[in-house]
């Protein structure tokens, strides 16, 4: 399946190497983008293959690629599931607050590459056949 659709990014300074992390969550630090180092919530996920000090592009906004850590179905709620910077499917025996990311638009095996509209923010708790929605949708 082929998307087309708005997104929202920004340019910025890679900290690091990145050139291993295109379509994974990276984080903002105040010496730039870093690969994510655990769970936390992340910043965007990067579109290209920086190399340290070169510029990064990240999505914080719209549709996106993303790196599976787990297999991932359409609809699926995803977050972080791994340092890394893995994107996997939100379940009932995830921890809670869940830093969710955004939708998948279709499905893949985990270590595949997905489609998934990126629209974080923080939930605060999840439950098995819950229907996530975006706050003041």
């Amino acid at each position: 399946m082929s998307f087309n659709n708005r997104q929202q990014s920004l340019t910025l300074e890679a900290n690091a190497d990145l050139s291993a992390h295109q379509y994974k969550i990276v984080e903002l630090l105040s010496t730039g983008l870093a690969d994510l180092a655990d769970l936390r919530a992340g910043f965007g996920v990067l579109q290209n293959i920086p190399e340290a000090n070169e510029a990064a592009t990240v999505c914080i906004d719209g549709e996106t690629k993303m790196m599976a850590g787990g297999t991932i179905a359409i609809g699926d709620s995803i977050h972080c599931v791994a340092s890394g910077g893995w994107g996997g499917a939100v379940t009932s025996g995830t921890l809670t607050p869940v830093n969710f990311l955004g939708v998948a638009l279709e499905g893949v095996a985990s270590g595949g590459i997905f489609t998934m509209h990126f629209r974080a923010q923080t939930m605060p708790s999840v439950t098995s056949g819950s229907i996530i929605t975006e706050p003041n949708a």
